[in-house]
């Protein structure tokens, strides 16, 4: 499931995929500076791959014959039959660095380590969206042979350009060396954008300021898919602010690919439209090709639009909403409910501040632009509302210091100033809809271009250059001590990844048993949705998932159990790991596991029943002490007697 091979068999994989669309793309993409040449012909070989994927993973059986291998040879035989395109010298991106080079070197090297080491161990729980459904879902296509509806995991339903790339390899190391390419390409576009418009110095301070975002250095070596989306959406607004500035329209077309590519892998690509249409505006004010630049505007919304649209178009007629499971009061949706859309929306307002019972407090807004540097654990899950969530998802002060310098500055031209107002659009509608650190990716690639050029055209540069040098030193120490350190035993092999996996992820030793108990059997998950990890097939059966089981028509545990045997269920998992321990010590008398039964009370009893989000405990409870489901297997193996409380459950459906 995570081999180091595989990931570095992708690796190869994806480096003759890069060079094939680099030799290419090389003659079209003209004098673009060389670096930035090598990226994005990268950039747009994958994303060209991806979507290609959405129409081949419809065919019955197509995605059976695929690995990494196969990709590999595929590369191989298109580069032998365009031999004389393909066999021609490469270019060099990089020359010998020097100087400041020297050291921004070194550190980016040093980064691709932390990155690498990651991509070539297991994940864990921290790696949370790669496992719950970035990886399982296109797993989940691999072992039907063809992409479908997955009414359970409502997420397959997004826009999934990036991870459909997932659909190329069997391993979830292999799966992460694309995210890991992903940025490495990046690099290359950032360093090579930034040396074409300021220089060689400024090209080194941006290229360090955006490998050292703390969210780009912890998800290169993840499945997330931020830095991917963050690329396509970032470069669709430079690249069309420098369209605006000469009119090239090699820039036009790469920011309308670009754009389509972002809207294809993120529904907030919907937003990068408007933010990319305001960066152009903002730029066409200021010129006296006001319309000539309008029109190339709409053309690239048209276009990108038009590349992004399989999925809304998929989900119009698969589930009868574009954008599913968002706007459901006035869209509608397959398999979906108002209490479900209820919950997933607060869900997505718990992060950040300002949240009143009337929506966003305007006045919050620069507490919130702050806090992505200085509170991070209240943008990013899990325990956001505490102000819990793990550090590495933030991005960091840099690109908040760029803007604010050269807003103070005053010497922002028509590239800058594009950049600057549609960052500030952009700020403006994370605030208002889901102010989640790694959502701030879209904004944050363009301003990497103004912190390498604010050090070398701004009075405030060395302040602006020690910012950057300041977060790259604390971005590795933490990187490096929370999530390298204890993965390297694992990569030089001196612990095995089963060991690792069983101490990292609390579902992995429970997986293992439910894939041999339940070989032929459907699997109800509650409160788990790690099931990447199982091979039978699976459920997530919490109510907010989807509507399929009926809870709303359930009085009594009696109406569960038959539920799940109508359903075809024959095992029950229920992970009791974030109920609080009154709430689990309550549920397990409940269920006479531990002694005889002890029934909830008459009002505790109605509460829950009322309770939509809650009701299934007490039926799940119920049916276990009445006999119509068996618990079998508690993880760990602990008794109430012992005073411990098990952390999870394995149930039959009798």
């Amino acid at each position: 499931m995570f081999e180091p091979a595989a990931g570095l068999g992708a690796l190869l994989c994806l480096a003759v995929l890069v060079l094939f669309w680099h030799q290419y793309l090389r003659d079209w993409l003209g004098d673009i500076d060389p670096a930035a040449r090598l990226g994005i012909s990268g950039l747009l070989g994958l994303g060209a791959v991806g979507w290609l994927l959405f129409f081949v993973g419809y065919i019955p059986g197509s995605l059976k014959t695929f690995g990494y291998l196969h990709l590999l040879i595929a590369m191989l035989l298109v580069a032998i039959l365009f031999r004389k395109t393909f066999l021609r010298p490469l270019d060099l991106p990089i020359a010998k660095p020097a100087g400041v080079g020297f050291f921004v070197t070194a550190a980016c090297l040093l980064c691709a380590v932390v990155a690498l080491v990651a991509v070539l161990a297991p994940s864990d729980i921290n790696d949370w969206d790669s496992l719950a459904y970035h990886l399982a879902v296109p797993k989940l296509w691999q072992q039907a042979g063809q992409i479908y509806y997955i009414p359970y995991i409502h997420h397959s339903n997004f826009p999934f350009l990036v991870e459909n790339l997932n659909l190329l390899w069997r391993d979830g190391s292999a799966a992460k060396a694309t995210i890991f390419a992903f940025s490495i390409l990046g690099a290359f576009t950032v360093f090579g954008i930034a040396r074409q418009k300021y220089g060689d110095k400024a090209a080194w301070w941006s290229l360090l300021a955006f490998c050292t975002v703390p969210v780009v250095l912890w998800e290169s070596g993840s499945a997330y898919i931020d830095v991917a989306h963050g690329l396509f959406s970032g470069l669709a607004v430079v690249l069309a602010l420098m369209w605006g500035e000469k009119f090239d329209k090699r820039y036009l077309w790469l920011s309308a690919i670009f754009l389509g590519f972002s809207i294809g892998s993120k529904y907030t690509g919907l937003q990068v439209t408007v933010v990319l249409l305001a960066a152009l505006f903002a730029l066409a004010v200021r010129t006296p090709n006001f319309a000539k630049v309008a029109k190339g505007g709409v053309l690239i919304a048209i276009v990108g639009v038009l590349i992004g649209a399989p999925w809304y178009v998929r989900n119009a007629v698969v589930v009868g909403n574009p954008v599913f499971p968002f706007f459901y009061e006035k869209l509608g949706g397959k398999n979906w409910s108002d209490f479900n859309a209820q919950i997933y929306r607060n869900e997505q307002q718990t992060f950040g501040v300002g949240r009143t019972e009337t929506g966003r407090d305007v006045t919050q807004i620069g507490h919130a632009i702050l806090g992505l540097a200085y509170q991070p654990g209240r943008y990013v899950n899990p325990g956001q509302t505490e102000g819990h969530g793990f550090p590495f998802g933030a991005l960091g002060a840099v690109t908040m210091v760029a803007a604010m310098l050269w807003m103070l500055a005053g010497r922002a031209g028509r590239f800058e100033g594009g950049i600057l107002f549609s960052t500030f659009v952009s700020l403006g509608m994370w605030f208002f809809l889901s102010q989640q650190s790694r959502y701030g990716m879209n904004f944050a690639l363009p301003l990497v271009f103004l912190a390498g050029a604010g050090v070398t055209r701004l009075r405030a540069g060395p302040m602006l250059s020690a910012a950057i040098a300041l977060q790259a030193v604390y971005s590795l120490w933490m990187v490096w001590t929370t999530t390298t350190t204890p993965k390297l035993p694992v990569v030089l092999g001196k612990e095995t990844r089963e060991e690792y996996m069983s101490q990292a992820i609390p579902f992995f030793e429970p997986a293992q048993l439910l894939n041999e108990a339940a070989k032929s059997g459907k699997i109800a998950l509650y409160d788990e949705v790690f099931g990447y990890l199982l091979e039978p097939a699976y459920f997530w059966a919490n109510p907010g998932h989807c509507t399929i089981i009926p809870y709303d028509e359930m009085a009594s545990g009696d109406d569960l159990a038959k539920a799940l045997r109508d359903l075809g269920f024959t095992h029950v998992y229920v992970n009791l790991g974030f109920w609080s321990s009154e709430d689990r010590i309550e549920w397990l008398r409940a269920t006479g596991v531990a002694g005889e039964a002890v029934p909830y009370t008459s009002e505790r009893r109605q509460a829950l029943v009322s309770d939509p989000q809650a009701s299934w405990r007490l039926f799940l409870a119920e049916a276990i002490a009445s006999g119509k489901l068996a618990a079998i297997q508690d993880f760990p193996a602990k008794s109430l007697e012992e005073g411990r409380v098990p952390r999870s459950f394995l149930i039959v459906v009798k």
